[in-house]
């Protein structure tokens, strides 16, 4: 909440609005307090999700490619209110999927690097 910012990247939120706008889809927000426990975490989820299921939506769709345990955390999370997970990109090397991507016509910009595996070059 504070820092507007997405939890798991720390994109700001306006981008993912504006993302979100640029196609056309409706974006529900689920704020977070700042370093927030396990259990406040869970309660803010759920009561997001009970919402969503109070529209109708029976399915959350996540980018995961290949964190066996955050899947599996998402899953047990999702069954407690009878939702499912979809995960459509789950093991597909990123190799192929940036190339996907670039076929299609997106471009790309770098917007941040870890030094660590790649220099400034």
């Amino acid at each position: 909440q504070k820092f507007q910012r997405i939890s798991m990247h720390g994109v700001r939120v306006e981008l993912l609005e504006a993302q979100a706008k640029s196609i056309g889809l409706p974006l529900k927000i689920m704020q977070v307090p700042e370093m927030p426990t396990m259990e406040v975490y869970e309660r803010v989820m759920t009561e997001t999700l009970t919402e969503l299921k109070n529209e109708g939506i029976t399915h959350s769709v996540f980018g995961d490619i290949f964190l066996e345990d955050l899947r599996k955390y998402r899953e047990t999370q999702l069954a407690r209110i009878d939702f499912q997970g979809v995960f459509p990109i789950w093991k597909i090397p990123t190799g192929e999927l940036i190339q996907e991507f670039l076929q299609l016509g997106f471009k790309t910009i770098v917007v941040c690097v870890n030094e660590r595996y790649l220099d400034k070059s």
